[in-house]
């Protein structure tokens, strides 16, 4: 039909796929865009399989998908032990982390989506649970978290919590954050956020051998008013 685009493929590691896109693709690496897709589904062994092997000969180019715009990227299957080097790289090319999804296994891995950003913005890493409520209110009134995301390593359950600078523009913005072990008490939390005018932003839920962690955004905007006399 006039106006869609399909692709098939079958890669080298014994996978076929098919996409259909409702416009005419801008950008032809979508190998690259499959490829962050499956990264993200830790029971398909795909990965496995590939000739790609993130060890000493670590290739930072690897890991990087770029849009042929170079407005997007996306970083795929990234080890533990590269994450900040390679922020710090992201960050001087003007690059600001979109979403981050991590894959706790034997090894950690991250993906992310980057976007072409003017905006300031931070990442705190290896934060501990127990932890993180110091961590968020010393970003006082002048950050504003936009993802929160677990991840177990080393037997332990740490944090990656991702602000940027609020920008006021007339509204004021009041947010709650939380990470919980209890289900239960998750529940009651919506329920209580949701009556006195808040939403949901983003929530993240870690499966762990206990049960499960989840970490929420709740934000409330009210505009600012202002009178003269």
């Amino acid at each position: 039909m006039d106006g869609t685009s399909t692709s098939v493929r079958h890669d080298q590691s014994g996978l076929t796929w098919a996409l259909l896109l409702n416009s005419w693709s801008k950008d032809t690496d979508l190998d690259g865009m499959i490829k962050y897709a499956m990264s993200t589904a830790q029971c398909f062994p795909f990965w496995q399989r590939m000739k790609v092997k993130f060890d000493l000969t670590y290739d930072p180019d690897d890991c990087l998908i770029i849009s042929e715009d170079k407005l997007q990227c996306l970083t795929i299957l990234l080890p533990y032990e590269h994450v900040m080097s390679h922020v710090t790289e992201m960050q001087v090319l003007g690059y600001k982390i979109e979403h981050v999804c991590i894959i706790s296994s034997i090894d950690v891995k991250f993906n992310m989506v980057w976007k072409k950003s003017g905006s300031k913005w931070l990442i705190h890493m290896d934060v501990l649970e127990e932890n993180f409520e110091d961590c968020v209110s010393g970003f006082e009134n002048k950050w504003r978290v936009y993802a929160i995301e677990a991840y177990e390593s080393r037997s332990q359950i740490f944090l990656i919590i991702l602000c940027e600078a609020k920008l006021n523009r007339g509204k004021n913005l009041d947010q709650k954050c939380y990470v919980l072990k209890n289900l239960t008490e998750h529940g009651r939390c919506v329920e209580r956020f949701q009556k006195t005018g808040y939403s949901m932003v983003t929530q993240s839920i870690l499966s762990t051998k206990d049960g499960a962690l989840v970490s929420c955004i709740y934000e409330k905007v009210s505009v600012c008013i202002y009178i003269s006399y």
